[in-house]
């Protein structure tokens, strides 16, 4: 934004959410992190992208 303050955005099933409250920001910043922290590198999360349609067709 213009004034550098931050918002979020999320889509859900039901509908979007705009967050713009520091503390939820700061939530949401954590729980991203945290996922990316977890996630496997690009070509293993391929190989086990492969390995499942493999496995469900």
């Amino acid at each position: 934004m213009e004034d550098r303050s931050e918002v979020a955005y999320l889509e859900t099933t039901i509908r979007g959410i705009t967050l713009d409250a520091p503390s939820d920001l700061a939530m949401l910043s954590g729980v991203l992190r945290e996922l990316r922290a977890r996630a496997l590198p690009e070509d293993m999360s391929l190989d086990v992208m492969r390995k499942a349609l493999e496995k469900w067709t």
